[in-house]
């Protein structure tokens, strides 16, 4: 699956993935609306949170089920949202749950053989690819476009879960 996956490319000096980690804590918000987000691709919250949780699967290696609100606590995410993520994770055959009380989530593949790109596709539905692009633009725009949509689709496809988990124990021993 993966190639390769270089963590250094994880930016660690700046926890919320902001851009703006130099910058005194109030003064952070103002400078990511300034500079139009954080001058990366931007990726929505649902796909985030998603992305997240299973690095925390992941990472907890769960021989037995893990519970919502132990994820959304060490992650960070709404235990509501993060319910409704698990249930199109879990239609996309990424996820198996238990009930009871020691129900829960867990993977129901290797870490390694679950891509960034499986998990970005089953929370925001479809293939993945860009959408309202065709025939709006010139040509070469519609190009553009298309081979930015198709590099970074080929990125996450190389990027497994288990290379971020790994990356993150590396970051957070």
């Amino acid at each position: 699956m993966p190639d390769s996956f270089d963590s250094a490319a994880i930016e660690t000096a700046d926890p919320d993935c902001s851009g703006t980690a130099d910058l005194p804590r109030r003064a952070r918000p103002a400078a990511r609306e300034a500079a139009g987000g954080s001058g990366v691709v931007r990726v929505g919250a649902r796909a985030h949170y998603a992305v997240v949780a299973m690095v925390e699967l992941a990472r907890r290696r769960c021989a037995t089920p893990t519970c919502i609100s132990d994820i959304a606590t060490c992650a960070d995410i709404p235990p509501a949202y993060l319910e409704q993520l698990f249930r199109k994770l879990r239609r996309r055959g990424l996820v198996r749950s238990a009930r009871g009380a020691a129900g829960g989530y867990c993977l129901t593949r290797a870490p390694e053989a679950i891509s960034v790109a499986d998990v970005v596709a089953a929370v925001e539905g479809g293939d993945g690819r860009l959408r309202g692009v065709e025939g709006r633009f010139g040509c070469g725009v519609v190009a553009l476009w298309q081979a930015v949509d198709a590099g970074v689709r080929d990125r996450l496809a190389r990027v497994s879960i288990a290379d971020l988990a790994a990356a993150h124990r590396d970051d957070h021993p």
